[in-house]
């Protein structure tokens, strides 16, 4: 079994996905339901239970193990048990492709704080590394989500155009801009 990973930057802790932190992770969506049910699919019924964020998190350590997936839960230093947002890469795939897409959610009182930066430009760092070795890393973010795309482009993403109509969120299709950030 994988041992859990931490990472440390200035202000944050940035842990692996582990089942203790079941009823954590379930607070941290449960606050921050209404937003965050606004830009993402959160259609299965059973999402606000502990059964399916154990599950769930137990199945993202699987996939940690396979290197098909890395996801960390963001802890302030000065407060290191509550969760306070997510990154991950998730899809990463080897060899002539050496990609992967990154997603992440900061938690609405933390934001506006350089936290989701600092926690970005760590993940960031691994994945392009040789451990992983990732040439490109992409994200898609809402067109109306300007603070995300400003974030974006601050860490070096490019915009490479428009995907119609591609996720579906509340029984509406939505568009996303793709970005992507080149490890050269």
């Amino acid at each position: 079994m994988m041992s859990d990973r931490i990472l440390e930057t200035p202000h944050l802790l940035l842990r692996t996905s582990n089942e203790d932190m079941t009823a954590a992770t379930l607070d941290f969506y449960r606050r921050n339901a209404e937003e965050f049910e606004h830009i993402e699919p959160i259609s299965h019924p059973d999402f606000y239970t502990e059964d399916f964020h154990r599950r769930l998190l137990r199945t993202e350590r699987e996939l940690i193990q396979k290197r098909s997936m890395f996801r960390v839960w963001i802890f302030l230093r000065s407060f290191p048990s509550i969760p306070i947002g997510t990154v991950s890469v998730h899809n990463i795939r080897y060899g002539d492709f050496s990609d992967g897409e990154i997603g992440y959610k900061i938690d609405s009182a933390f934001r506006r704080q350089g936290f989701a930066r600092e926690a970005i430009s760590e993940v960031m760092e691994l994945m392009t590394s040789p451990e992983y070795g990732l040439h490109r890393i992409d994200a898609m973010v809402l067109p109306s989500n300007d603070p995300s795309i400003r974030l974006l482009e601050s860490l070096g993403f490019v915009r490479e155009g428009l995907l119609r109509h591609n996720v579906r969120i509340h029984g509406e299709w939505k568009s996303h801009y793709l970005y992507s950030y080149l490890n050269e």
